[in-house]
């Protein structure tokens, strides 16, 4: 099993350029991309969009998404390719997509100090040692976070509801960093300035892609139009 992950640095935009670019997306989404308000709206916006061209890398096509009343989006990809699932975080001055034939959830968090109330209030005792045994806690606390972010993901229930698990930031023997035996989590720093998180369904591995501007732009001039008629 291989979840593809893929990355995309943000950029300042002219508001013509966002207007075009909303306008790839069916009503539904635009309105969902438009309720983030000023200050989530370019990075919603592109990580829809980026979450559709996870889709495209790995199934060659498009494919008709939908939403679940928890807001997760639903895959349904062409007969006999499997249930397919995407995800799909931003965080300061990166936008990431995932995708995968398991269920899955992917965060992202900008590395920051370790918030040590929320971290006792959230946090299982053994998250919390690990913080203090950390060389660099904010970098453990903000991994920790992203972990468990990817799992209400996953789930769909949210951060605030991770049931009975406890993850390890850095866990080297065993591939899979949550100690559930069925759940698969990983977690990274990126460039040295992002934690990033997947929780999924499956054991697997991760494929892990930085997409440039320019190539994300060339596909949505020429696959873009085609959003439009696959998500419902």
């Amino acid at each position: 099993m291989t979840y593809h992950v893929f990355l995309l640095e943000e950029w300042e935009m002219q508001e013509q350029e966002q207007i075009a670019l909303e306008g790839l997306l069916p009503q539904k989404e635009q309105e969902k991309v438009q309720a983030k308000g000023k200050r989530g709206y370019r990075q919603s916006l592109l990580g829809r969009l980026l979450m559709h061209f996870a889709l495209w890398q790995v199934l060659g096509a498009g494919a008709a998404i939908a939403y679940t009343a928890k807001g997760k989006p639903v895959v349904f990809p062409a007969p006999g390719q499997g249930e397919l699932f995407v995800s799909c975080t931003h965080t300061k001055g990166l936008i990431a997509a995932a995708a995968g034939f398991a269920p899955l959830g992917l965060d992202g968090e900008a590395l920051g100090p370790c918030r040590q109330r929320v971290a006792g209030r959230l946090f299982a005792d053994e998250e919390q040692a690990a913080i203090a045994r950390a060389q660099n806690p904010g970098e453990a606390f903000t991994l920790i976070w992203a972990l468990r972010e990817s799992f209400g993901k996953m789930t769909g229930d949210g951060v605030l509801h991770v049931p009975a698990a406890v993850f390890s930031p850095y866990k080297a023997k065993n591939p899979s960093l949550c100690s559930r035996g069925d759940v698969f989590s990983a977690a990274w720093v990126e460039q040295g300035k992002w934690a990033l998180a997947l929780s999924a369904g499956a054991p697997g591995e991760i494929c892990c892609r930085q997409v440039s501007r320019k190539e994300f732009l060339a596909w949505l001039k020429r696959e873009g139009q085609e959003i439009k008629f696959v998500v419902k």
